[in-house]
């Protein structure tokens, strides 16, 4: 074991001399130094060529809007950053990449182009704000948001309900219950203009496809331009139950007898089969239905009729009655004196 430790130990010393002597032997070799000169100073004119001349970076900044007046609130969506395409020297682009002291620029509400209760923010008047904080030299070619429409309002609002454009399906043997959304009234915020045209707003249309359990998700509040809605996404809750069959024995009634006959029907209890929701299945009992016959089908040269379902419960489905169709025989009562 302490052989094979020394023997370790020499290898590794040995490796360090070797890597020092090769260094060493390098610093001493004229045709090193020659070959790093070189390479700087053409590092050097590549970066003078390279930032001497034109160039453009997209550079996101940050906007903020002042003088609002107090009385007003924006009800359009204004971002908290936009990004700009610039353009100019490199060596003027350096503090636009990499400074960070215009991080932020303002927008001067009271200044800007108004119509009615629209302020427009075109590209002009982006260039005009971007010139008060970008270096001479540079100019702006694009900006990500233009025009920037901003609405206002004085502040008044209404609630409204919310209508659901969420698209529900269940997986087999499962059924949707309900489908609904919190809160269902929303407060809207809009320019007089178009006030008074909104009476309700709409969720953004999104698709649920088979389900197999309970979800609830949150889905935005579908834009209304120059309109603000508070707040932009409700939850939607969508509960789902498992399927199961059920059979219960319904007797059988008849419609439009007349007092003087009796009408006697062959069975007069029948099975009715149906699906229903694991949750609702004790809630489906045989006196939630009915069947009835109609004496008015009814002749003396055909012995059966078809068997009609006059009340259901709305929770099932896939109902099915057997027979469908059932014997009978009338008798005539005798008219008492």
């Amino acid at each position: 074991m302490g052989t094979d430790g020394d023997s370790q130990s020499e290898r590794t010393g040995g490796a360090f001399k070797s890597l020092s002597s090769g260094i060493r032997a390098l610093c001493l070799n004229r045709n090193f130094w020659t070959f790093m000169v070189f390479l700087f100073v053409s590092v050097l004119f590549w970066c003078i060529q390279t930032f001497n001349g034109y160039t453009s970076v997209s550079v996101s900044y940050n906007i903020r809007l002042v003088n609002l007046p107090s009385e007003r609130i924006v009800t359009s969506y204004v971002p908290e950053s936009v990004t700009v395409s610039l353009s100019g020297r490199g060596f003027s682009m350096l503090s636009e990449i990499f400074g960070s002291r215009h991080d932020e620029v303002m927008i001067d509400y009271s200044t800007l182009p108004k119509n009615g209760e629209c302020a427009t923010v075109d590209f002009n008047t982006w260039k005009k704000i971007f010139s008060k904080v970008l270096d001479e030299g540079v100019t702006v070619s694009s900006v990500s948001v233009s025009p920037l429409e901003i609405y206002t309002s004085v502040g008044q609002y209404k609630q409204v309900p919310v209508i659901s454009k969420v698209m529900v399906s269940t997986a087999h043997d499962y059924v949707l219950l309900s489908s609904e959304v919190s809160p269902q009234y929303v407060n809207v915020y809009a320019p007089e203009s178009i006030y008074d045209t909104i009476s309700a707003v709409y969720t953004a249309s999104r698709s649920f496809p088979s389900l197999s359990d309970t979800t609830e998700a949150m889905v935005a509040i579908e834009p209304i331009k120059g309109v603000k809605v508070v707040p932009d996404s409700v939850r939607v809750s969508m509960c789902v139950d498992l399927l199961t069959s059920k059979v219960v024995k319904v007797p059988v009634l008849v419609e439009n007898q007349p007092e003087d006959c009796l009408v006697r029907t062959f069975p007069h209890m029948l099975d009715v089969s149906f699906r229903v929701s694991s949750s609702m299945y004790s809630m489906a009992n045989a006196e939630d239905f009915s069947l009835v016959v109609d004496y008015k089908s009814m002749s003396s040269d055909v012995r059966k009729c078809k068997v009609f379902v006059r009340s259901r419960p709305d929770f099932v489905s896939a109902l099915t009655i057997r027979p469908s169709h059932v014997e009978y025989v009338i008798e005539k009562c005798k008219k008492s004196e």
